[in-house]
């Protein structure tokens, strides 16, 4: 392993770390639930409005999500996730998306560096432990935006997607 990747796996598992002493910290499933639930939605939502999505990088006339990429494309995605937090961050300050969207961040990392990958499932393994909670949360979510004058159509397309993804948890690849 080179010393620039040596730092970098470094810095990426201080982080991890860091963001998983935040979750098992928190003494309340239904928080962690909320807090899944809220990542799964804002990733569907990015997903379906294209701004996350490396198959369109690759091809702009793509339109369709793929919530299994091949392994080759995780660099994309993760390299969508950090730029779409990073024009969160020039907007407003608003931790609790970048937060959220963190998980799949640092879930990206341990997929693509198995050096993580270890780290990366133990903060999986706290936030399965909330998984009897996000139909709950996820119904909650679907009246907030429906509340919140949302088109119907984009809820429930967010809705199907979000259910998508939430059967694919914990993502397998980190098992591998």
């Amino acid at each position: 392993m080179t010393f620039i990747r040596k730092m970098a796996v470094k810095k990426y598992r201080k982080n991890l770390i860091e963001y998983t002493d935040i979750i098992s910290g928190v003494d309340d499933e239904k928080k962690i639930s909320d807090l899944l639930i809220f990542s799964v939605w804002l990733r569907s939502e990015t997903q379906i409005y294209g701004v996350i999505n490396p198959l369109k990088l690759a091809d702009s006339s793509y339109d369709g999500i793929d919530l299994e990429p091949e392994l080759h494309s995780y660099p994309l995605l993760l390299m969508n996730f950090e730029a779409y937090i990073k024009k969160v961050l020039k907007k407003q300050k608003e931790n609790s998306k970048i937060f959220a969207l963190e998980l799949w961040v640092h879930t990206l990392r341990g997929i693509i560096r198995p050096e993580l990958n270890s780290d990366v499932r133990f903060l999986w393994e706290i936030i399965m432990k909330s998984k009897r909670y996000w139909d709950e949360t996820l119904e909650k979510a679907v009246d907030e935006d429906t509340k919140a004058g949302i088109d119907k159509e984009m809820v429930q397309k967010n809705l199907k997607l979000s259910r998508e993804i939430l059967d694919k948890l914990p993502p397998k690849e980190i098992y591998q």
